[in-house]
């Protein structure tokens, strides 16, 4: 693994998963590792992942982001439909 990794991040993220009692954040955790070794091998680089999940952190943020993902996902027609 990079030297660059932060476990103290993941630590952090992960307590803070422990608390929560409806076991939404240990899902999302989850789905978030599973989705980025799948890009890993699919060809994405780290900054692209990075770049693709802030979209989605910015998007639950400001709702109103949501047409410019619709716009940019319909540039290159993914399999599923996440967002609807």
């Amino acid at each position: 693994m990079s030297s660059q990794f932060d476990f103290t991040i993941m630590d952090e993220v992960l307590k803070k998963a422990a608390k929560d009692e409806t076991g939404e954040m240990a899902s999302v955790i989850n789905d978030l590792i599973m989705l980025g070794r799948k890009a890993g091998y699919t060809g994405f680089d780290l900054k692209e992942i990075a770049a693709i999940t802030t979209m989605g952190y910015y998007v639950s943020r400001e709702p109103e982001l949501e047409s410019m993902v619709q716009f940019l996902l319909s540039k290159v027609k993914p399999i599923d439909d996440i967002l609807n």
